[in-house]
């Protein structure tokens, strides 16, 4: 294998000038150990040895129980499936395959270009779904294999066996298969994803690498560990400024933060040498960044077959999709996105129309239309866990166990689906052949497998145990299979019945379940209920609510009628004049001063109008508690002041003071007010 890096050749020489021997190809590629010349035996099956799975179909009818991995006995299982429209077909199955694979990476592949399709699986034991991980490590142990070889493989089924296992020694992210070019024979590469490399075969041999371009680093960053290898810069120092760096919110080297985390703040002689050793240790190294790959699919490049020229698109770690040439050697396209990719899918053509749906880590999903990021974003309300593409419509699985369909173009929510438990898988089911159908597959954590029509549910069945990974494609010579990977380690192949129904109903007007009573609570009974009757007595309620108003409002009028001739306001009509009283209390204690202001708004004077206050004597002194104005004349205020002392301010006691304006000629005054005293403060 060739780094892209050190490619100077043409496109035209790219794959005539890089010809190696076999020993050459095993030195420049560790990653892949070359499968063995000879076919392994096949793994234990359940009915027949024949390599066309789709004469096992038809024997599928005598399938037996399911037992576990360790027993020994048959790997066979029992599907059951909906009876009102049975979809699936149980071919075949391993329930000793201890294999076990996301759909990221799994694929079919026509390896040999000979229309003999069979599937390839990047297994890892470190996959967290996988139950049997445990004894396989376990058993990676043994003196006779290979250490971290057994934990990653490249496994290729055909028919009802296992054809070749390839040893990986990193975990892969996402396979895929495409064309790079229209020559004869017609032979597909396999790509490989795995950390900063993506690895292609050719026949199962290896073929090229290609490998992520170096991050761009600071050049502030540069210039400190410039100053660290020439000596010139303390390395305390050197902390402290990358730690500026770091908050500025720049992103690091990977050999920045390691460097960050020997820092513990004591400042030292034991932490300056460890951080001296750090600096030695890779003063003879560049400064150098590579990101890693999270994603890869296949972007068709003119024509929309199967057998067309694809182009890989990546997606990494440093909020990147990269879209690289036919070959893999060069990255046509760069585009960044605002967090890390996680899922994608594709549609349309690069060299006519395209467009990436980008599923992100912050939760919302965009999209890159002929070389432009699109600025509608469609927000989730938790984080996605799938993302397929069905014609102009996005399906996008959360972990609110719901899933959500989007138009591509618009981006408006056109239905939601809610499910009962997590969704483990989506895929969809492009069936090919006398009918062309497009359907959505979804795996549950129930052990349930649903296939959708639009968002009318088409398909119900069980699986043996909780789904790992799906692909539906073409094996052998069956066009529509759907192959599954489960937590247990076991393999099942299901084909779709000629006889299928997954046209959806057509349905015109309101749904069905508009005509379907609801449960409805008691209080929401008794709402409707109230609802229907005042509906029904509308005029009389109207009525009898006018005729309690207008009682209201005079009982209302009267009240405040009785309180202004009663002189227990403050606003008096009596004796034919207006008076207005406004009393205001100043001081902090335990002197106050009580700021009185009088006026009548009458047309006529008053004459002898006497000013009584009560108050409580033990606790207040008022030097004139009675005092009598001579007159009152219209529409002049009259301003008093009334000398007030707290009797026992240490108590921390006070009282209302009420004060009356009455008449000579009646017991009854004509104003009240009462002023509400502070509390005294210690002089």
């Amino acid at each position: 294998f060739h780094n892209s890096s050190t490619l100077h050749h043409s496109p035209h020489s790219l794959f005539t000038s890089h010809l190696f021997c076999e020993a050459d190809l095993l030195l420049s590629f560790p990653l892949f150990i070359p499968p063995p010349t000879c076919e392994m035996p096949p793994a234990t099956t359940s009915s027949s040895s024949a390599s066309n799975p789709s004469a096992v179909a038809n024997s599928s009818a005598s399938t037996k129980n399911a037992t576990s991995p360790s027993s020994g006995s048959s790997s066979s299982t029992t599907t059951t499936t909906d009876q009102s429209n049975p979809i699936w077909i149980h071919a075949w199955d391993d329930a000793l395959a201890n294999t076990c694979a996301p759909r990221q990476c799994i694929a079919f592949c026509d390896i040999n270009g000979s229309s003999d399709y069979k599937l390839c699986m990047a297994q890892s034991l470190t996959y967290p779904v996988m139950r049997f991980a445990s004894a396989a490590s376990s058993s990676s142990s043994a003196p006779h294999s290979n250490g971290a070889h057994d934990q990653h493989k490249l496994r290729i089924f055909r028919g009802t066996g296992l054809l070749h296992e390839i040893p990986l020694l990193e975990e892969p992210v996402a396979l895929k298969s495409y064309y790079m070019d229209y020559k004869a024979p017609r032979v597909p590469l396999l790509a490989i994803a795995s950390g900063s490399n993506v690895f292609l075969l050719k026949n199962l041999q290896p073929f090229y690498q290609f490998r992520l371009p170096e991050m761009e680093i600071n050049a502030q960053e540069m210039e400190i560990w410039n100053d660290l290898r020439e000596n010139k810069l303390d390395v305390l120092k050197a902390v402290n400024e990358l730690k500026e760096l770091k908050d500025k919110d720049l992103m690091l080297t990977k050999r920045s933060l390691e460097f960050l985390s020997l820092d513990n703040g004591t400042g030292s002689l034991e932490q300056r040498e460890d951080l001296q050793q750090f600096v030695d240790e890779r003063r003879n190294f560049p400064l150098k960044q590579t990101s890693v790959i999270t994603c890869m699919e296949v972007l068709k490049k003119d024509k929309d077959e199967d057998d067309s020229v694809g182009c890989l698109v990546l997606g990494t770690e440093d909020n990147q999709v990269l879209v690289l040439d036919q070959s893999a050697s060069r990255v046509l396209k760069t585009f960044r996105v605002p967090a890390t990719p996680v899922s994608m899918s594709m549609s349309g053509k690069l060299d006519v129309d395209y467009r990436i749906i980008v599923s992100c880590r912050n939760g919302n999903v965009y999209t890159i239309k002929n070389d432009q990021i699109s600025g509608i974003v469609i927000e989730l309300e938790s984080q996605p866990t799938d993302l397929v593409t069905i014609d102009k419509t996005i399906l996008i699985g959360t972990m609110s166990n719901t899933i959500h369909c989007y138009h591509a173009r618009s981006g408006k929510k056109q239905y939601s689906i809610y499910l009962p438990c997590a969704i483990k898988d989506m895929e969809v089911l492009d069936m090919r052949g006398s009918r062309n159908a497009k359907c959505l597959i979804v795996a549950l954590e129930n052990n349930e497998l649903r296939v959708y029509t639009g968002k009318q549910l088409t398909n119900l069945i069980k699986t043996p145990d909780r789904v790992a990974g799906m692909r539906f494609g073409t094996y052998g010579s069956e066009t529509n299979t759907l192959a599954l990977t489960f937590a247990n380690g076991a393999l099942s192949f299901k084909f779709v019945a000629r006889t299928a129904k997954l046209e959806g109903k057509s349905q015109t007007g309101p749904p069905e379940e508009q005509n379907t009573p609801l449960n409805l609570p008691k209080r929401t009974k008794l709402y409707i209920e109230q609802t229907k009757r005042e509906k029904e007595y509308a005029v009389e309620m109207h009525r009898i609510f006018q005729r309690d108003l207008c009682k209201l409002r005079l009982t209302t009028a009267k009240a405040y009628v009785k309180i202004l001739t009663d002189g227990q306001g403050p606003l008096s009509y009596s004796s034919g004049s207006t008076l207005r009283l406004n009393a205001q209390v100043q001081g902090l204690g335990p002197l106050y001063k009580i700021r009185l202001a009088i006026q009548n708004s009458g047309q006529r004077a008053m004459h002898g109008i006497p000013i009584l206050m009560q108050y409580n004597q033990g606790l207040y002194t008022i030097e004139r508690p009675l005092m009598t104005l001579p007159a009152l004349v219209p529409n002049i205020p009259y301003k008093f002041t009334v000398d007030v002392k707290h009797n026992n301010p240490e108590e921390g006691l006070s009282e209302p003071i009420n004060i009356f304006v009455c008449s000579p000629g009646s017991s009854i005054p004509i104003i009240t007010a009462v002023v509400e005293m502070p509390l005294a403060g210690e002089i």
